[in-house]
């Protein structure tokens, strides 16, 4: 379901903003201002997406990253949390992770 958002929101705005443009300039749209608004949406799509992945990684959910990589190599979780103790890192979990939800 994420995924499917991933693409419909930049999708949907970069309609309503090309829509809006178009509107602005009296039902007409030149190439050149059609690729000059979508450029602009995707710079702020992009820097939002960047600064909203630094906000989950450093406050919302620390541990994720470590944790994810240890359930790729085929680890179970006892095994996951055993190495970020190690690491002297202890995640809050989400509900992807959840490297401690039983602890």
């Amino acid at each position: 379901m994420t995924g499917t958002w991933a693409v419909l929101v930049p999708l949907m705005a970069l309609w309503i903003a090309l829509g809006r443009r178009r509107a602005d300039n009296g039902g007409t749209l030149t190439f050149a201002q059609g690729f000059g608004t979508g450029f602009v949406v995707s710079l702020v799509r992009a820097v939002t997406s960047g600064a909203l992945f630094v906000i989950y990684t450093a406050v919302l959910n620390p541990g994720w990253r470590e944790c994810s990589g240890v359930y790729r190599d085929g680890l179970k979780r006892r095994e996951c949390e055993r190495i970020l103790r190690q690491r002297g890192r202890r995640p809050r979990g989400s509900r992807h992770t959840r490297p401690f939800a039983d602890a």
